[in-house]
């Protein structure tokens, strides 16, 4: 929306290739896009200058990728399954990387080029949800909240889990794409 000529015109309007509910928008620090990320453990990443075509591409820089599940053996045999949480926060830094946080409790750092996780912060993995976060305009203090989202129900044991909010320094290494 266009909030400077004193009444909001919608400027553009973006169907989401997600299956599910979006639960949270984040636009680039280059503001060439945004992402959006959803409750079915899903993040999308849309560039301004390709919305609205339908063909996708080869070398479209628009992209959906999983993320926020949890890999879990299988008691009988060597299966793998994975549970799916949803992405409650996405926030990008000044090198156009950026962090999600879900669900599970993970707050993961991606480079959006490379298509690369960059980091996982798993001190919290399924003993809260992270709520809320955002990177300072430096990008050396990540902000973030974790308290119950009740995406589990009025019943699940982290019901309870408390409420807090935290500040992660974070380390150069941390946010910045590899190197090819």
């Amino acid at each position: 929306y266009d909030l400077t000529a004193g009444l909001s015109k919608c400027l553009a309007k973006y169907i989401s290739p997600t299956n599910y509910q979006t639960r949270c928008i984040s636009i680039f620090h280059d503001k060439n896009g945004f992402a959006a990320g959803s409750i079915e453990g899903r993040c999308a990443i849309e560039n301004f200058k390709e919305m609205g075509n339908t063909t996708k591409a080869p070398n479209s820089s628009n992209f959906v990728f999983k993320c926020h599940r949890v890999k879990q053996k299988i008691s009988h045999g060597n299966h793998e399954s994975s549970d799916i949480y949803g992405v409650n926060a996405i926030s990008f830094t000044n090198l156009n990387t950026f962090a999600t946080g879900g669900s599970d409790g993970n707050i993961v750092i991606w480079d959006k080029i490379g298509k690369a996780r960059l980091q996982t912060l798993d001190r919290f993995e399924k003993q809260t949800t992270i709520s809320a976060l955002t990177f300072n305009p430096m990008s050396n203090l990540l902000f973030y909240a974790t308290s119950y989202d009740w995406s589990m129900g009025q019943n699940h044991e982290l019901v309870n889990s408390p409420n807090k909010i935290w500040i992660h320094p974070v380390q150069p290494n941390e946010i910045t794409p590899k190197k090819k």
